[in-house]
């Protein structure tokens, strides 16, 4: 088996080889932009991501809905509907058990 080349030769080749995949859009860019890279990092041109990440008033015109918040709380409103106990509430409430029944510690078995 022939000696192993060192290392940072390699990794310069696996770079090349990458390079040749994924070519860059533009000479400016620093890092190579995978498909998945786009979609995951894409927001419209309009929004300063700045303003975003502080929740700026500004972009309430754009009538942006958090979907996980409304999906959560759609499930917990069927589950009340349903009779269920809702555990980990997104409306800020605290879990509270159900006062029905016996409730305390449980005692100890004598013999």
């Amino acid at each position: 088996m022939p000696p192993l080349r060192p290392i940072a030769s390699r990794l310069f080749e696996v770079r090349s080889l990458v390079r040749k995949i994924h070519p860059k859009k533009s000479p400016t860019d620093k890092y190579i932009k995978t498909q998945s890279h786009q979609l995951l990092t894409y927001y419209p041109p309009d929004i300063s991501l700045l303003q975003f990440s502080k929740q700026d008033t500004k972009l309430s015109a754009l009538g942006l809905v958090d979907v996980w918040y409304e999906r959560q709380l759609a499930r917990e409103k069927a589950l009340e509907a349903r009779g269920k106990t809702v555990r980990g509430s997104v409306t800020g409430e605290m879990y509270k058990p159900p006062t029905d029944g016996k409730a305390g510690k449980k005692g100890k078995k004598r013999k």
